[in-house]
């Protein structure tokens, strides 16, 4: 069955399974156009050329992987990326969801109400605490972002700085 939209299926997905699981999506597309039983009988790691593969069984893999991903793959596909691995590898890469927009989107809804809590110090307070959690998932151990230094800013702003650092995100 067809998945149209590889970026919403990976979506929230660690690197390692997201890897995973567009190489089982790669390795079925090559199994079902070699006529294996499965997947799984697949080397991820075997060139195209060794799997059998010619220039029409290459653009008959890369109709299934654009059906199976909704993604516009060229005809060449196979012979630039010359493994079910290498292969993989671009499709996740071509697939990456763009997380920011999104976190983007819903800090511009949250802005307003952080704005009306400035008179209430208990809701300020604890408004103000969730966003530090939130910026420690960012910039903790580990995490890209603010390194130690800036994440230490943050613990040490008030809450008329963080809310004038949410202002800066509109």
């Amino acid at each position: 069955a067809a998945e149209p939209d590889l970026a919403a299926r990976l979506a929230g997905l660690p690197p390692t399974r997201r890897r995973e699981v567009v190489t089982d999506l790669v390795r079925d597309a090559v199994a079902v156009v070699l006529g294996h039983g499965g997947g799984t009988e697949v080397d991820p790691d075997r060139a195209f050329a060794e799997l059998g593969f010619d220039s029409l069984t290459a653009v008959e893999l890369r109709n299934q992987l654009r059906g199976r991903t909704g993604l516009v793959l060229p005809t060449t596909l196979v012979f630039d990326h010359p493994t079910p691995a290498a292969l993989a590898e671009h499709l996740d890469g071509l697939a990456v969801v763009d997380v920011a927009g999104p976190a983007l989107a819903g800090l511009d809804r949250v802005a307003p109400l952080v704005a009306a809590l400035a008179g209430d110090a208990d809701g300020g307070d604890r408004v103000a605490a969730a966003l530090r959690a939130l910026l420690g998932a960012l910039t903790g151990p580990g995490a890209a972002g603010a390194g130690p230094e800036e994440s230490a800013d943050l613990d040490q702003a008030s809450d008329e700085e963080l809310f004038a650092l949410l202002d800066e995100l509109d």
